[in-house]
C-alpha cells in the first residue's frame, strides 16, 4: 500500500523500522501485541540510543491501524503508545588548525582513495551523501564547477542511490558549486589514479562514481564514518592538537559553513 505512494527510500525506511520492531518484540500474533509491549519496545530503543523512536512509533501506528480497519485486531496498541524523547547530539565544528591536521592525515590514509572527498566536505560544505553520489559527469573541469543532482544515502544497513539531493522534491535543490583550483586539481589526479586502478582490475565495474572501492564498487555510507574515525585516531596519536572523538562526516560540513 505504501510503496505506491512514497519514494523508494521512504518505503525502505518503513520496512527497516518494521523489521527492527519484529526483532525486538519477537514473533507474536497481531492480536497479542498490547500497549505495554508497544511502550516497552519504544522505551528500549530510546535507551539504546536509537534516534528515530518517534518515527518508528508513527510507522507502527499506521501499520496496526490498517490491521484495525480490516478487523484483524480490535485495538491499535500504538495509537497512544509513548515515544520517549531522545537527546540529539550537538553539532561539532573544527577549528582551522584542526581541519588542517585532519586533511594532512587524509593524505596518508590507506585503502580506497578519499582525499578529495574530505576537502569537498570540510571546505565546500558537501554532505556525505552528495560526495558519495558524485559522478564524473557532474564535474565541469573547464568551468571549475560541480553540479549536485543526486545522493547516496543509508537505509538501515544498506546504501541506495537517490536521483535527487537531500530534501529535493521539485528539482529546486539541485545546485552548481564553484570549486577551488587545488580541489579541482586533486579531482583530476584522482580520475587518473582511478583509470589506472580500472586498467589493473579485470573485475572492475565502471559505475561512473567519483569515489569507489574495490572493483569500482561505490562504498557504503557507514564505511566513510569508519574511515574518518581511523583518521582521527591516527592524527591524535601523532600530534598535540587533539581532534574531537566521535566526529562525523556531517560535522565537516558544519566546519566549512562555520569557517
Amino acid at each position: 500500500i505504501k510503496a505506491a505512494h512514497v519514494s523508494e527510500k521512504t518505503f525502505l525506511d518503513y520496512k527497516y523500522q518494521c523489521e527492527l520492531a519484529i526483532d525486538k518484540i519477537g514473533r507474536e500474533r497481531l492480536m497479542s501485541v498490547d500497549r505495554l509491549m508497544a511502550d516497552t519496545m519504544l522505551a528500549a530503543f530510546a535507551r539504546e540510543g536509537y534516534k528515530n523512536v518517534a518515527q518508528m512509533r508513527m510507522v507502527l501506528r499506521q501499520a496496526f491501524e490498517y490491521a484495525f480497519d480490516n478487523d484483524y485486531i480490535h485495538k491499535n496498541p500504538f495509537q497512544k503508545a509513548v515515544a520517549p524523547r531522545t537527546r540529539h547530539r550537538k553539532a561539532i565544528a573544527l577549528t582551522d588548525i584542526q581541519r588542517t591536521i585532519l586533511l594532512d592525515a587524509a593524505r596518508t590514509e590507506d585503502g580506497m582513495p578519499l582525499l578529495p572527498l574530505w576537502h569537498l566536505e570540510s571546505r565546500l560544505a558537501f554532505r556525505r551523501g552528495e560526495t558519495l553520489g558524485l559522478m564524473w559527469s557532474d564535474i565541469d573541469f573547464k568551468r571549475g564547477t560541480i553540479t549536485i543532482p543526486r545522493q547516496r544515502t543509508p537505509v538501515g544497513n544498506a546504501t541506495i542511490t537517490k536521483d535527487a539531493p537531500k530534501g529535493d522534491k521539485d528539482g529546486s535543490k539541485i545546485r552548481t558549486v564553484p570549486v577551488y583550483p587545488d580541489i579541482l586539481e586533486m579531482l583530476r589526479k584522482h580520475k587518473v589514479d582511478q583509470m589506472q586502478r580500472q586498467l589493473a582490475d579485470i573485475d572492475w565495474n565502471d559505475t561512473g562514481f567519483v569515489f569507489v572501492g574495490a572493483h569500482g564498487k561505490p562504498p557504503a555510507a557507514n564505511r566513510i564514518n569508519k574511515r574518518l574515525a581511523k583518521m582521527i585516531e591516527r592524527a591524535n596519536s601523532a600530534g598535540p592538537f587533539l581532534l574531537p572523538k566521535g566526529l562525523r562526516p556531517h560535522d565537516l560540513r558544519h566546519t566549512a559553513l562555520f569557517l
